[in-house]
């Protein structure tokens, strides 16, 4: 529940980052655009203002006054409109200049045709384009829409009135250019939001996959963590461990729990499935198993009691196979249950031979009699406990590594402990497999036997009665 309420905490908080993402991203998009449009119009007016000044120079005129005013106004304005973008407020400042641009050809097309300049005039209302594309680009794309609307009432409001034919035959052109420059400029931010649309749930996508591989990199960890690193017990034997998961994490399981100082419990197994489902249940699985460790040295009825439970919990779905074996430090005696996990192997003087045990998985049939086995087992035997991740590994052929070729190696294949020798396993498999995916977790415990305990020498109890030498001896 704790995870679940973490995760789902973690989603809000990435979609919400990614709304905040996507925001920004637009915002910063329409800021360097502006920071353009501003510059240039600015630029403009200042190139109007110094051939303003140059007439007047030459010859006063009281109009140019005026126009001055009018250029002083205007860059006020614009810089004020910067100031806004710069400030942040990219929305309010976007809608002033696009404002401000619209009014000034206007006003430029009004006073060319009470000029009687009708060409002109036309020109700068085709122009008008210009200021609907801006508001498309920097405000959206119902603003410029909107604007588009009270161009063309403008239009037919001071053209109509002049009673001038060629201009009235002018305005049908030039309200279709504008409608169609809207409408070109709608489908282009309609495309282009899309698209941004597009790469944000990339985005999105991108970063909760992060997330999840961070998750599952720290799962990786605690499960790791779980396994128990195998440690000298005896002089007698060398015990090697090792779980190669197929994804990141996995629903293979192997223990050593040391029950007192003269026993200890060796388990393996394999849960249903893969990656996190696998490995929750794995985890559940050992938990039961050590706990019920503790109260019977017995592995059938350690298993009895672990499918018992796993019976009972509603919330387990996935069966488990697990091969639970008890081996005494003192004589070597191995007493071992089965439940549904493959038969180890045990290497005897050059030989292979399967320990057989018959039991279904865990979860499987309820209060299923789980039957003990005992082995005694002897110098240089070589016990290994695998799950079938090894023997079910496939190649770019998909052949089966097989039982057989398995057999083969734990018979040839030597090396200096059990921890190379895992090594050494793991490496033969590997280049069966070769560029094939791991499709399966694999698991491997080793028990070399190295001398029957009776080969210990027991030195006898040195005699401490001190002995003092004279000088003149």
């Amino acid at each position: 529940m704790v995870v679940t309420q973490y995760y789902t905490m973690a989603q809000q908080h990435l979609s919400a980052q990614n709304r905040d993402l996507e925001i920004q991203s637009t915002l910063q998009r329409k800021a360097v655009f502006l920071r353009y449009i501003n510059k240039t119009v600015i630029y403009i007016h200042y190139f109007l203002l110094a051939y303003i000044f140059f007439l007047l120079f030459k010859t006063f005129n009281g109009k140019y006054i005026y126009s001055i005013l009018y250029i002083l106004s205007s860059i006020g304005i614009l810089i004020y409109a910067d100031m806004l973008r710069k400030k942040g407020k990219i929305d309010l400042s976007a809608k002033i200049i696009s404002i401000f641009i619209n009014v000034l050809i206007a006003l430029t097309m009004l006073i060319n045709l009470f000029s009687n300049s009708f060409d002109t005039a036309i020109t700068f209302s085709y122009v008008l384009s210009l200021s609907i594309l801006i508001s498309a680009f920097v405000v959206n794309s119902r603003f410029s829409i909107i604007q588009t609307g009270i161009n063309i009432s403008f239009i037919l409001a001071v053209f109509i009135p002049t009673k001038q034919v060629p201009s009235i035959g002018a305005i049908i052109p030039i309200i279709g250019f504008l409608i169609m420059i809207t409408l070109i400029a709608w489908l282009y931010q309609r495309t282009l939001d899309r698209s941004m649309e597009s790469l944000q749930e990339a985005r999105q996508q991108l970063m909760q996959d992060t997330l999840i591989r961070q998750e599952l990199a720290i799962a990786r960890n605690l499960q790791q963590d779980l396994y128990p690193k195998p440690q000298r017990y005896s002089e007698c034997l060398d015990i090697g461990a090792s779980v190669q998961p197929a994804l990141e994490t996995s629903g293979d399981l192997y223990d050593l729990i040391r029950l007192n100082d003269d026993e200890i419990a060796i388990i393996v197994g394999d849960a249903t499935g893969k990656s996190v489902a696998a490995a929750m249940v794995m985890a559940m699985t050992r938990s039961i198993i050590r706990s019920e460790a503790r109260r019977s040295r017995n592995p059938g009825h350690v298993l009895r009691h672990v499918n018992a439970i796993l019976h009972a919990d509603d919330a387990v779905n996935q069966m488990m196979t697990v091969w639970y074996g008890v081996l005494n430090l003192r004589n070597h005696q191995l007493r071992f249950a089965n439940a549904g996990h493959p038969f180890p192997l045990l290497r005897r003087n050059g030989t292979i031979q399967e320990l057989e045990a018959f039991g279904t998985p865990l979860r499987s049939i309820r209060n299923f009699p789980y039957a003990e086995q005992t082995i005694q087992l002897q110098a240089n035997d070589r016990l290994v406990v695998y799950t079938d991740g090894v023997i079910e590994t496939m190649n770019e052929q998909r052949e089966l590594y097989s039982f057989d070729r398995w057999c083969l190696a734990v018979r040839e294949l030597e090396a200096e402990n059990t921890s190379s020798l895992i090594d050494a396993y793991c490496a033969d498999v590997d280049r069966f497999r070769g560029a094939a995916r791991q499709a399966d977790d694999l698991t491997l415990v080793i028990v070399d036997i190295i001398k029957d305990p009776s080969e210990l020498i027991t030195l006898p109890v040195a005699d401490t009665t001190t002995v003092v030498v004279g000088a003149d001896q």
